[in-house]
């Protein structure tokens, strides 16, 4: 039964985050309070680890969630329901934009999708900003400013700086404060 509500929950999911990864998200937040399949301290987890694994996110959140849920069928279950939708409006949507790809409905659908993306990640940050400062808000609040605000002045002067660098900085700061008193 397990099995089928995780199969039911990330289809919705995948269903309806529009917008990548982490606009799933909310609906995993919404998944841990409703069904309690795992907590929301474990679904920050699941964040961190997906965003520190190469992959797409939503995919490694829901192996991750599903692993915590069901084990390794959960994990199965969850990616593949997670995807199913994806699959099946790309082979939709590609066929019918052929046709109408210079049609103005359709333009302003897809430009009326961008800002409700928008919105799902705000809500993704929000929830992770809630996540990060429950458990201890000084050691967050200087993880999150040593990378954010060297990253906000070095992009201010056009310096670019890898992704994978960031993640590597902010699990050895993670790191070197969980080793403070």
């Amino acid at each position: 039964m397990t099995l089928l509500i995780l199969a039911l929950e990330f289809f919705k999911t995948g269903l309806f985050a529009i917008g990548g990864g982490l606009a799933t998200v909310p609906f995993l937040f919404d998944i841990a309070v409703r069904r309690g399949f795992y907590t929301e301290a474990q679904l920050g987890d699941a964040i961190a680890v997906s965003q520190a694994f190469p992959g797409a996110t939503g995919i490694n959140m829901a192996a991750y969630t599903g692993f915590l849920t069901a084990g390794v069928a959960g994990a199965v279950v969850a990616v593949l329901a997670l995807v199913a939708p994806s699959v099946a409006v790309i082979a939709a949507v590609s066929a019918f934009l052929r046709k109408f790809d210079e049609d103005v409905r359709v333009k302003s659908v897809f430009y009326g999708l961008r800002p409700a993306a928008a919105g799902l990640l705000v809500i993704a940050v929000w929830s992770m900003l809630r996540i990060s400062l429950t458990f201890d808000i000084a050691a967050a609040s200087a993880v999150f400013a040593l990378t954010f605000v060297p990253l906000f002045v070095l992009r201010r002067r056009k310096i670019r700086v890898h992704p994978i660098f960031v993640i590597i900085f902010g699990g050895i700061l993670g790191f070197c404060a969980s080793l403070l008193p």
